[in-house]
């Protein structure tokens, strides 16, 4: 049996005109999606920033990481052609400021001046409001200080090697101070501790000072300084410097040698600052801001500001801070479950 399909000519008529609506409303459905396409594309590439940028700082105004924020505000703005306003949220040691960045749209727009506390915080604190790794994309490691082991003046030991014999010699007996428990130098102390097998105590203080009056005065066995402050007490006679904690010397004190030098191999410790985004942002965004922030950091004058700061300029890929973010998370956390210490939220 055969089927015939017939169609007079005012059916073809009428498809034909119905052809040619779906055929336009077609068309204009691809043109709405290329328009959006494009629009996207340009949001994350050429016409990115269309607005002004956002850095937020976790701290009051007028300390390191709040000058930092400015300093590299000033050379973005100037590079990328808007304005870069810094935003002060401070309150529960930087971890309010992380929370509103780690929240905000992944646009570009709401940036952090992030520090070497947020790979400890991910551990140190029983919860947090954000998953350090997934809600936090490391953009551009900004610079860097080691810490200073410092001694008394009259201390007998003269060197890494001998405060170890010392601490062993007398287990239980000796102490070292801080600046705080759950400090960058608190937790470089523990970190000895577990490399080298040592008993001995921690004495946290209220702040760097009197851990610094402390060590002076013979009442703790030494403590890990910032290196600055640290620096100008050795320089003055005041204190003994033994080691500093990064891989490589300091130039500012190329003749202190590193905690890996002296008996430590892998120790490396050091407070460090970054620009970091919202989790899921851009490639092509984290590429741009990388970009920006290693051309800010080759100009001699912000490199002067930092090495006034006591800070080393360290530029690095986007990647590679981000595995160095993910080591440090890993680190700190072996070390401070090692130690059983832990903050309450």
């Amino acid at each position: 049996m055969q089927w015939r399909f017939t169609m007079n000519a005012q059916s073809l008529r009428m498809l034909g005109r119905a052809g040619a609506r779906v055929a336009s409303a077609a068309v204009a459905t691809l043109a709405l999606v290329s328009a959006t396409a494009g629009s996207v594309m340009a949001q994350t590439a050429g016409a990115y920033p269309a607005k002004p940028l956002h850095i937020v700082v976790g701290f009051p105004p007028g300390g390191p990481v709040d000058t930092l924020a400015r300093a590299i505000g000033e050379k973005l703005s100037l590079s990328m052609g808007q304005q870069v306003l810094v935003e002060n949220v401070a309150g529960a040691t930087g971890i309010i400021a992380n929370q509103r960045v780690a929240k905000s749209a992944p646009d570009g727009y709401t940036l952090l001046m992030g520090a070497s506390t947020i790979p400890i915080q991910a551990t140190l604190k029983k919860s947090l409001p954000y998953d350090t790794v997934r809600d936090l994309t490391p953009i551009a490691y900004v610079g860097d200080s080691p810490f200073l082991l410092v001694v008394p003046v009259a201390s007998p030991v003269r060197n890494m090697r001998e405060l170890v014999a010392h601490i062993k010699a007398s287990p239980g007996k000796l102490s070292y101070g801080s600046a705080g428990t759950g400090s960058g130098n608190h937790l470089s102390g523990e970190l000895m501790k577990k490399m080298a097998g040592l008993d001995i105590t921690h004495v946290p203080y209220k702040g760097a000072a009197p851990a610094e009056v402390d060590v002076m005065g013979g009442h703790v066995s030494y403590i890990f300084d910032a290196f600055t402050s640290g620096l100008k007490l050795v320089q003055s006679g005041r204190l003994r410097a033994l080691a500093v904690t990064t891989e490589a010397r300091s130039p500012a004190a190329p003749d202190i040698p590193t905690m890996a030098e002296s008996g430590f191999p892998g120790f490396s410790v050091q407070t460090w600052y970054g620009l970091i985004g919202p989790g899921n942002l851009p490639l092509d965004l984290v590429r741009r801001l990388n970009e920006e922030v290693n051309k800010a950091l080759a100009l001699p004058d912000l490199q002067a500001r930092l090495m006034a700061m006591g800070l080393q300029a360290r530029p690095q890929t986007a990647a590679q801070f981000s595995s160095f973010v993910k080591n440090e998370v890993e680190k700190w956390a072996a070390v401070i479950k090692d130690s059983g210490v832990q903050q309450e939220d």
